[in-house]
């Protein structure tokens, strides 16, 4: 864990060689641990470690999650935005912007409807 002065709500995780270790799961293996199938909500807000997560092994769960809320961190991390938009772009996603934050739709798992139908 690595706080680079960006405040305490946005400590990052690099590797090293600190005195301790912090097991970390991608999201295929969250996905096995608690028998899951599917994601219906995935919130992302992990101070640019979205570009790993969206360089790698995304195949193995992003086909099967329904809602990503992710806001990305380039200034954190650049390059963030681009490895997240190259890979929701081997989708069908639909994109909504609120804030900070990106809301992508899977459109062949779920329905999105305008204001008017809701």
């Amino acid at each position: 864990m690595v706080d680079k002065g960006y405040g305490e709500a946005a400590y990052m995780v690099e590797p090293g060689n600190g005195n301790f270790t912090v097991r970390a799961y991608t999201i295929a293996e969250l996905m096995r641990l608690t028998g899951k199938d599917y994601i219906d909500i995935l919130k992302i807000d992990i101070e640019g470690s979205e570009k790993e997560i969206f360089e790698y092994g995304f195949e193995e769960w992003l086909p099967d999650t329904k809602l990503i809320i992710v806001e990305p961190h380039d200034r954190y991390k650049p390059g963030s935005s681009k490895a997240l938009f190259n890979t929701i772009s081997k989708y069908d996603f639909s994109l909504e912007v609120s804030g900070e934050k990106l809301i992508l739709y899977n459109n062949s798992l779920v329905s999105v409807y305008d204001n008017n139908n809701r």
